[in-house]
């Protein structure tokens, strides 16, 4: 209190009325979409409550002064390039926008026709991704209901994707969350969530990228470019923002999830260079009494920054990193043994860790072709061990792990263009993974932990990949690529055709289709296990494999409003089961302590539609209505099931409200509420009689997920209200999840007073109250 208590006073000697209006400067730079190289003398418009124009440099560089505080709308031309529009740029008194706009070069002249300007967020900001992708904002993210500053909730409000309340795992038409790519400035990254995959693999609890230094981000939901690799069912393409060059920015924020530090600035004057950060530290004290008892003591603190030195003959180097830390686990209750479950007395130690450090580096070679250069090291260790109390109150080893991962990866690629109706991508790919990994339970004598893995060593994979780009007509456009990769581990070969083609019947109606073949690699210790002899029984296993067919259209009916309705197949092959059980790696949420052996016999179906209505933000007012129907099986001893996400019926709808007001509408009040509705989630009935013979959780492993829980109705809600002042601004938010207290299914539990198994539920209600200053 006494931190929030100097920050307002700060705020009240900054915060001077001015009579004035107060004005701000955007910046930003106009290059060609598949090269990315600057594009000189383009005209730029900045339309909204006051209209400004100019044109880029000969860098590409452009620049407003004195733009009145509001929200504005960014217009870019050129001859020769498609018209683009980027809807909901957003002024205020202490961050001055820059905006990056890519623009795509048109393969055929058009005479005496209007081509209506491309609205940015149809597509995707990878040039080769043109069916099933968007980019979302992180300012969306603040902004959205149920959104809560990060971008993995943002994205559960899309379609095709389900959600849960208590962890961020992205749910993708059906596909477990482990089969989601992580990437980040183009370079694959381990899950970058806090508490990332103790809940379930592949999801955690908050993303460690923060709001203030994230850039625009890719959402890719199918048949992804041939860049793309080790992703099936999606891919989630992140980026920091570059810094502004002109003047410094700071932002302190304090709230119920901690602190968080953020600043950004040049790098010396007139240099072009640029630096941004973001720290972010929190214990959830003041949560504590809204948390689960097993939840309380946990404290995590990440750092994001990019450093940026821009150079139009020497190439443009940028240098950026990600770290986190996290502690947590579950203390002994001082009544744990006059508890019914097991897991209350239970006794854990959590400590956990990513990092990613990297460069990229953008050369041009000529007017058409440039060089690509990227290099990341990452690590990721997850360190748990966890006791049980005994009836004769004594503490014994329940099961010990250590998950340390460290790769070195390098990408390198030319990007040309051989006419205005064709370009392509060409480029290599290397990654080497170091491994030291450890896995131990007790299967057999309670206290004594035998290992299943217990590994240190080395694995790499090298790729190749082209995507190549072609107007074939006017309105007719295709992309075509292949991956092809080999891995060490079993020295298995993959080649992974991709293609999609595009047809603009108007300037409002599009349509496309697209088709991929993916392949993503299992948690690594799945593949080291060992038999009671000593012998590795999965290393032979190929990778999990998928193909994907997707057709959508997309009309726009205004400026402002997008429709896009899209069905979808995938066909799941190679998955890891084990023979004659029901067990397949597709429904796998979280089981870090497996021993048997797999085959690759298993399959899965997903199919269904997806729809979505949406109005970007004008005149205050946004709304997004989704609708997905769909269905997601797998296949156990020629029988097809429902998977453990086959919801069958996802729906959301968010709408949102912004008003301005004051004598400078300096101030600003946002309302934003979100609603979900999710069909049952599937279950595999109980075997009660053996589940008491073994005083334990046993399901009826004849008849998987055959059961249904109710549907579920969930809501968010977000508040922001903003003053600008000349010189400092300061914002107030309150952030909602989970505001009506729905109690999410958890698990089972076997309960050993009444002997019966209860199904386990938590109203897990999170309120995000903070303030925030910017000078």
């Amino acid at each position: 209190m006494r931190v929030l208590g100097l920050l307002l006073l700060v705020s009240i000697l900054f915060s001077t009325v001015a009579d004035a209006q107060i004005v701000q400067s955007v910046s930003g730079k106009v290059v060609d979409l598949h090269s990315g190289l600057p594009i000189s003398y383009a005209n730029v418009q900045l339309l909204g409550e006051s209209s400004h124009g100019t044109v880029s440099n000969e860098e590409g560089q452009f620049h407003f002064e004195d733009v009145p505080l509001g929200r504005y709308e960014l217009m870019i031309s050129y001859v020769g390039y498609e018209t683009i529009s980027l809807p909901e740029i957003l002024v205020e008194s202490t961050t001055e926008p820059y905006v990056v706009v890519s623009l795509e070069e048109s393969a055929f002249e058009l005479h005496e026709v209007t081509v209506k300007p491309q609205m940015d967020k149809k597509r995707a900001q990878n040039s080769m991704a043109r069916v099933s992708a968007r980019t979302l904002s992180m300012e969306e993210a603040s902004r959205y209901a149920g959104g809560f500053d990060d971008p993995a909730r943002l994205a559960s409000a899309f379609a095709g994707v389900s959600s849960n309340i208590g962890n961020n795992g992205i749910v993708i038409r059906g596909n477990a969350p482990k089969y989601l790519q992580w990437n980040l400035e183009g370079m694959e990254i381990p899950n970058p969530n806090h508490f990332a995959n103790l809940s379930v693999l592949g999801g955690g609890g908050l993303t460690a990228i923060s709001s203030f230094s994230s850039g625009n981000a890719d959402f890719i939901t199918s048949a992804m470019p041939a860049t793309y690799q080790n992703a099936l069912s999606g891919a989630f393409d992140l980026n920091l923002r570059a810094g502004s060059t002109r003047s410094h920015h700071h932002n302190i924020q304090v709230g119920a999830l901690g602190v968080d530090l953020s600043s950004e600035g040049p790098l010396g004057q007139g240099s072009g260079a640029s630096y941004i950060f973001n720290y972010r530290y929190s214990t959830l004290a003041l949560l504590q009494s809204l948390l689960p008892e097993e939840a309380r003591g946990i404290a995590y603190q990440d750092l994001s920054f990019k450093l940026r030195f821009p150079s139009l003959k020497k190439g443009t180097l940028e240098i950026w990193g990600l770290g986190l830390l996290d502690k947590s686990g579950q203390p002994l209750f001082d009544d744990a043994l006059d508890r019914p479950y097991e897991t209350d007395r239970l006794k854990a130690d959590i400590k956990q860790g990513m990092g990613a450090l990297g460069a990229n580096y953008l050369k041009s070679l000529s007017n058409k072709t440039s060089l690509h250069l990227k290099v990341a090291s990452t690590r990721d260790a997850t360190r748990q061990f966890t006791e049980l109390l005994n009836p004769d109150m004594v503490l014994e080893p329940f099961n010990q792990l250590t998950n340390a991962l460290t790769t070195i990866e390098g990408v390198g690629y030319l990007a040309t263009r051989f006419s205005k109706r064709a370009n392509a991508e060409f480029g290599v790919r290397y990654k080497r993974w170091q491994y030291d990994l450890l896995v131990a339970d007790a299967p057999n004598t309670p206290g004594t932990l035998v290992s299943s893995v217990d590994e240190r060593g080395s694995l790499n994979t090298s790729s190749v990949f082209t995507n190549i780009a072609m107007a074939l007509f006017p309105t007719w456009e295709m992309v075509a690529g292949l991956n092809a990769q080999v891995q060490s581990l079993n020295g298995q070969v993959v080649l992974e055709p991709r293609a999609s083609i595009t047809k603009r019947w108007s300037d409002a109606i599009q349509m496309g289709l697209a088709y991929g073949l993916h392949s993503r690699l299992e948690p690594l210790h799945y593949y080291l296990i060992r038999d009671d002899q000593g012998s590795l029984i999965n290393n032979e296993l190929p990778l999990t494999k998928a193909h994907h067919a997707v057709f959508n259209i997309l009309w726009a009916p205004h400026s402002d409003w997008l429709i896009k309705l899209e069905p979808y197949y995938q066909y799941l092959f190679d998955v890891p089961v084990v023979s004659n059980t029901s067990f397949s790696f597709i429904n796998l949420e979280l089981d870090w302590f497996l021993r048997q052996q797999f085959s690759s016999s298993g399959e899965g179906k997903n199919l269904g539609v997806d729809l979505t209505v949406e109005k970007y933000l004008s005149k205050g007012f946004y709304t997004l209505w989704t609708a997905s129907v769909f269905k997601s099986t797998f296949r156990s001893d020629e029988k097809w099931f429902s998977t453990r996400f086959d919801r069958r019926i996802i729906s959301n709808a968010l709408f949102g409200k912004e008003f301005q007001f004051g004598k400078n509408r300096h101030r600003s009040l946002g309302l934003n509420i979100r609603f979900t509705y999710q069909g049952g989630q599937p279950y595999t009935p109980i075997d009660l009689q053996s589940s008491r013979d073994a005083q334990d959780v046993v399901f009826d492993e004849s008849r998987p997920f055959s059961m249904r829980f109710d549907p579920s109705l969930v809501w968010h809600f977000t508040i922001n209200y903003n003053i600008s002042r000349p010189r400092v601004s300061h914002h107030f938010s309150l952030k909602m999840l989970n505001a009506g207290g729905y109690e999410s299914f958890e698990g089972f539990r076997y309960n050993h007073t009444t002997n019966e198994v209860d199904a386990y539920r938590e109203a897990l209600v999170i309120p995000n109250v903070s303030y925030r200053i910017s000078f």
